[in-house]
């Protein structure tokens, strides 16, 4: 008997993109660019997309780059595509962590009183703002109590003064638009922009951050000649600029060589008691995945749904892309005083569903090492029918019925998703 297996994929209503801010995104490429339509816009950026799209995949021949970041062109065909691609990135870190019940994030006085103090955040690398914008949408739609009554302080860091001026103009008015519903949440933004380099060192001014984001930064400076090693040195600075209960967030893309180099940085600051590791790992020993034996060809990254605004299909039709998912690579670090500890039937998903005759399996990992579970299709149940909606990146807590250690799920062995 044939099986065939129908994978159903449920989009969050959260990741169908917001339409105001795409207009607002439109609205400002057409007045800076002095095309007159959408049309004619995307015709003529389509090839500055392109070459970024080549850049960011390590396809440009190293005696380009430089070129192709100083073009007059950059800042604009960044913030009409890669910004849009890369906004949810923020949200899906974010909510990750808040599923760690174990963990009590940042934020609260720890003294029983109920009033919350404001949140510093400090963004390194920030280009035209793409975490603060995912961070101010993420505020105002996502229903998460924790950033409720909050005021948050927002520092800004980049060396391109395009890039902050344009990320200027976009937050203020997303922010005037998301106003009104951040308002009945009292939740308010201090949006501050402080032009300078990223330097491997600690941020002047001795300020104590409750989260320090750092997108696609790592491995911009690991290419700029740094090893892993003084990039985990830079990592303790950061660190100790973290309130004790702080993150510090790194979001790289999802190629093979940029996760991996993550994972070697992951590595050590684990091993070097640096940094506690809070997420995508479910433990603090050395990464399975990077092991003696281990194969080069496997790398950990991360692949959410997401429902891609028109804009940016156009575009990727023009340069002959497709950004169906988003996928990138992430790492959650907080100081090493504080530990998470994982109840042993919780899992990461660290690969898609693997579907063949009979059966259908995920390699999954945490303390126990990367392991490859199976159900075979006759043994689908009740108790385990949520084995079949597990997606790469999900925390799973997979329950043995009879105590057994091994990774044939059962009839009767309780499966769900975090």
């Amino acid at each position: 008997m044939l099986t065939v297996w129908l994978i159903v994929v449920i989009v969050h209503p959260y990741f169908q993109f917001p339409e105001a801010f795409i207009e607002i995104i439109k609205e400002l490429c057409l007045k800076e660019s002095g095309q007159k339509t959408e049309k004619e816009f995307i015709r003529a950026i389509s090839p500055e997309v392109a070459k970024l799209s080549d850049l960011f995949n390590h396809r440009t021949p190293e005696s380009a780059i430089a070129s192709t970041l100083t073009s007059p062109h950059y800042p604009l065909a960044y913030l009409a595509y890669f910004l849009p691609s890369n906004f949810f990135k923020i949200a899906c870190l974010l909510l990750d962590l808040f599923k760690i019940k174990e963990l009590q994030p940042s934020g609260s006085r720890g003294d029983g009183d109920d009033e919350k103090r404001p949140l510093k955040v400090l963004d390194l690398g920030a280009g035209p703002g793409t975490s603060a914008l995912g961070l101010l949408d993420f505020c105002s739609r996502f229903p998460l109590p924790f950033f409720e009554g909050r005021e948050i302080d927002y520092l800004a860091v980049d060396q391109d003064h395009r890039q902050l001026y344009y990320s200027t103009l976009l937050f203020n008015q997303y922010y005037r638009h998301l106003e009104p519903s951040l308002a009945a949440k009292k939740i308010s933004f201090n949006y501050q922009i402080s032009l300078k380099k990223v330097q491997m060192k600690p941020v002047e001014g001795g300020a104590k951050f409750d989260f320090i984001l750092a997108g696609n930064l790592f491995n911009e400076i690991k290419r700029a000649g740094h090893s892993t090693e003084s990039l985990a040195g830079w990592a303790k600075g950061l660190i100790d600029q973290l309130t004790p209960d702080g993150f510090l967030l790194i979001i790289e893309p999802a190629l093979r060589k940029t996760s991996r180099d993550l994972l070697s940085f992951r590595n050590l600051t684990a091993s070097q008691k640096i940094a506690s590791v809070i997420a995508p790992c479910l433990h603090q020993g050395p990464c399975p995945i990077m092991e003696p034996g281990g194969s080069e060809k496997d790398w950990c990254h991360q692949e959410r749904e997401w429902i891609p605004p028109e804009w940016v299909n156009r575009m990727d039709e023009a340069i002959g892309n497709r950004k169906e998912t988003l996928k990138y690579s992430f790492l959650i670090l907080s100081p090493p005083t504080r530990l998470p500890v994982h109840p042993s039937i919780r899992w990461r998903a660290v690969s898609q569903p693997i579907v063949s005759k009979g059966k259908m399996e995920f390699f999954l990992c945490n303390e126990q090492g990367r392991r490859r579970f199976y159900r075979v299709n006759r043994e689908k149940s009740e108790a385990n029918a949520c084995f079949s909606e597990i997606s790469r990146g999900d925390l799973v807590e997979i329950e043995p019925s009879d105590g057994s250690n091994g990774t044939r799920i059962g009839p009767s062995w309780q499966i769900k998703t975090c």
